[in-house]
């Protein structure tokens, strides 16, 4: 139990570093830099998938590459927050993801 909390704990520090691209303070050429100096930080590759779900989280709406995902997240208005809802990852200590399912809600 204690991994699976330490997993969580990690994890959702990847989500903040995620949202983290959605400040409304950064440019847009900030936040596409920033976008690709998190890809390898956070991704295990940049084919990995990430599913995006509807606001109920209960249908997929898309399904991207982890590269797509994050210019997509980079060039989109601020006054969004992604949460998280389901990942798979690689074994080991310091992971990454090679899966994740995310909503993005409106602020």
């Amino acid at each position: 139990m204690k991994d699976q909390q330490a997993y969580m704990g990690t994890v959702k520090e990847m989500i903040e570093k995620l949202n983290s691209i959605l400040d409304e303070n950064i440019n847009e050429d900030e936040r596409i830099n920033l976008s690709q100096s998190l890809l390898s930080e956070i991704f295990a590759s940049p084919q990995a998938k990430v599913k995006t779900m509807d606001s109920t989280g209960k249908t997929v709406v898309s399904t991207e590459t982890a590269e797509d995902f994050m210019l997509r997240l980079a060039t989109m208005k601020p006054h969004k927050k992604i949460v998280g809802m389901s990942y798979k990852k690689t074994n080991g200590e310091n992971f990454k993801l090679t899966e994740l399912t995310v909503k993005i809600k409106q602020l």
